[in-house]
């Protein structure tokens, strides 16, 4: 079974937490369509690799969006 630690700020929105974010999205939903794009729109693919971040915690999911998503 996956351990997922208290991710609640996920369910917040990216301008709450990242400072450059001007988006109402919340984390949870950049997240996801990040990994569905990923995936080639392979919504099993996308969930797998979303709870691979998930369970590496808040540091790793803040590294990969301050990497991979801003833009």
């Amino acid at each position: 079974m996956t351990k997922i630690d208290n991710l609640t700020w996920l369910d917040s929105s990216m301008k709450e937490n990242f400072e450059w974010s001007e988006g109402d999205e919340t984390v949870r939903e950049v997240l996801w369509h990040y990994f569905l794009e990923i995936a080639g729109n392979d919504a099993s693919r996308a969930e797998t690799l979303m709870l691979d971040l998930l369970n590496q915690g808040d540091s790793a999911i803040k590294q990969l969006i301050e990497q991979d998503i801003k833009k």
